[in-house]
């Protein structure tokens, strides 16, 4: 009932703003990124947590298409899922609702705004809402809401000078547990709003298309 509810609201507000088809939209961002089969890159990783004292470190990211995404990292790595397994078919992945909302900028450049309503109730997100670049098909950026309470937000800049749609680098923010306790135990008066973390990643040195391995991906067994 509440999809339900949700649903007719964004038709509502939504209703004027029918200017673009948000699924050809969506259809050339998924064909642009079709071009990349797999991927490895080198990322610069920086965690900005209040209570958590995380150095910054090196890892390396490797992804093959469908879905599947590893990072190996020697230093300590307290990452959200979203934040570097990211791609436009996991986003699309299952039946969903899409709708156009407006049109916007971000930097300068005009992008599309579209909301994305999964349609599976179990689904670890409620709604999506996707800035979309108008002229290069790329995606700008992401909120989204969890099935569980929070949201995370990832905004994404791109070099002009890379040939496949793959991000410079991505700022990514999410809400943090609201702790009673400090990690000390002792009390903390409970913040008003959620407070948020976040994660800045630069990618660098791409090998794209390489034919990456399944071998890669498989997890290692423990002693």
């Amino acid at each position: 009932m509440k999809k339900i509810i949700l649903l007719i609201f964004i038709l509502a507000s939504a209703l004027f703003a029918q200017k673009q088809d948000p699924n050809k939209l969506l259809d050339r961002v998924k064909q642009k990124f079709s071009s990349v089969n797999d991927y490895e890159v080198n990322a610069h990783i920086k965690v900005d947590v209040s209570f958590l004292k995380a150095p910054e470190m090196e890892a390396k990211v490797y992804f093959k298409k469908p879905d599947k995404m590893k990072m190996d990292s020697e230093g300590f790595a307290m990452l959200p899922k979203q934040a570097f397994n990211f791609s436009p078919e996991r986003l699309f992945k299952g039946n969903y609702n899409a709708i156009y909302v407006k049109e916007d900028k971000i930097d300068g450049s005009p992008v599309h705004v579209i909301k994305i309503i999964p349609n599976d109730e179990n689904s670890e997100i409620v709604l999506s809402t996707l800035w979309i670049d108008a002229s290069k098909d790329l995606i700008r950026k992401v909120e989204s809401t969890a099935r569980k309470g929070g949201s995370f937000e990832i905004n994404f800049t791109y070099n002009g000078k890379m040939s496949y749609p793959l991000p410079s680098s991505i700022q990514f923010y999410f809400d943090l547990p609201n702790m009673g306790r400090g990690m000390n135990g002792s009390n903390q008066p409970k913040a008003k709003d959620p407070q948020r973390g976040s994660v800045s990643i630069t990618y660098s040195n791409y090998k794209v298309n390489k034919g990456l391995p399944d071998s890669i991906f498989a997890e290692k067994k423990k002693k």
